[in-house]
């Protein structure tokens, strides 16, 4: 029988130095753990790092990460700051096991901050049998995907930016593109949805839902 999730939740936003995800650099990393039980945030985590190849690092990144390249260059390396991010993340992991693993969250990070957190984890750790050991590796929560659920059949919205989003569901977008404003309210719009599913869930009737048709 399933049971009740027990892992907690990082809801994360990473700035980076441009759009390719195979080889930006993260110059903010920012995170929120959430709670499984009673969806409060509990611990939060924001650092920049210095990028190892700062000639790569585009000014429209900069632009619109809001961040001064001179500022950028004198923060920590990045290996420090990932060391630092790990420490946050395994701490929320309550048996130090695979199974235990806090589920990794965010808007839109299946097509761009995994594949990044990935990368990392292999070049710092930690890192075994060919994937990441950081995070669940069995469950991913990306908000937009709850987004296209919820307004794949209606014009509600224009589309499915998360500053849209935050206009559509009255969060301010002042701070935007600043990992721990992206993060914070990414992680209340994905709370929002988790209380809804739990709210809707018992009303639903699942099981022998297709006994009719055998």
């Amino acid at each position: 029988m399933a049971t009740l999730n027990r892992n907690s939740i990082i809801c994360l936003d990473l700035e980076t130095g441009s759009k390719f995800k195979d080889t930006t650099e993260i110059l903010q990393i920012a995170a929120v753990a959430i709670h499984p039980r009673n969806l409060e945030f509990i611990d939060e985590f924001s650092a920049y790092a210095k990028p190892l190849e700062p000639e790569k690092i585009e000014d429209e990144a900069l632009r619109i990460n809001h961040i001064d390249r001179d500022f950028i260059l004198q923060q920590a390396h990045p290996k420090q700051v990932w060391n630092d991010f790990v420490k946050f993340v395994e701490r929320h992991n309550f048996k130090k096991s695979s199974w235990t693993s806090p589920i990794i969250a965010g808007y839109n990070i299946r097509g761009f901050d995994l594949p990044i957190i990935s990368r990392y984890c292999q070049k710092y750790g930690p890192w075994k049998d060919n994937r990441q050991q950081l995070f669940s590796d069995f469950q991913q929560l990306d908000v937009l995907d709850m987004i296209f659920l919820f307004t794949e059949n209606s014009d509600i919205i224009e589309n499915r930016k998360l500053d849209t989003i935050r206009k559509w569901m009255g969060l301010k977008t002042e701070g935007s593109h600043n990992a721990i404003k992206d993060t914070k309210d990414t992680a209340k719009i994905l709370i929002k949805f988790i209380k809804m599913f739990r709210q809707q869930a018992p009303k639903i009737k699942f099981e022998n839902s297709f006994s009719s048709e055998v």
